[in-house]
């Protein structure tokens, strides 16, 4: 197979170009706040390491200009919980729960998915306790969970 597809590659080099490219101002401001806001933790597994953490945007930063520095509008997830919200396959319900798409959950009983993909089933951040009056400690509120679950999530999701 390998073989069929790159039969002719002798001519290949690997090269680079130069893009103009649009970037996202003060992203790396909402970043910080909202990994204050978590603790440098994944607000679902708990990973406490920066380098892997991502400053998620509940409402996706293309449908609503005005959430999109919010840190209200923002959850701290590690790499592969980040991308699994981003593409739909997960969501997060107004109880803070994690929803799984059907598409996921086919692969409940597969052993990578209970040993790599899922720690909880609710996130293990502890939003009740924290203050709100400051930029730090602004977490979801229920009207942007809800709000990101009919936006963007997969539409054939059901609690885990």
């Amino acid at each position: 197979m390998f073989n069929e597809l790159l039969f002719d590659i002798a001519h290949l080099k690997g090269e680079t170009k130069i893009r103009e490219v649009k970037t996202r101002v003060n992203q790396n401001v909402f970043r910080q706040i909202v990994l204050a806001n978590y603790n440098k933790q994944c607000a679902i597994t708990g990973i406490d390491i920066p380098d892997l953490l991502f400053a998620g945007h509940i409402i996706p930063w293309a449908a609503n200009e005005q959430e999109r520095l919010n840190p209200e509008n923002g959850i701290c997830l590690s790499a592969l919980y980040d991308k699994k919200f981003d593409k739909g396959f997960i969501g997060i319900n107004a109880n803070y729960e994690v929803i799984l798409s059907v598409a996921l959950k086919k692969n409940k009983s597969k052993d990578y998915f209970v040993r790599y993909w899922f720690v909880n089933n609710s996130i293990t951040h502890d939003f009740e306790s924290e203050g709100t009056d400051t930029l730090i400690n602004s977490f979801p509120t229920q009207r942007l969970c809800d709000s990101r679950h009919n936006v963007f999530v997969i539409p054939d999701t059901m609690p885990l």
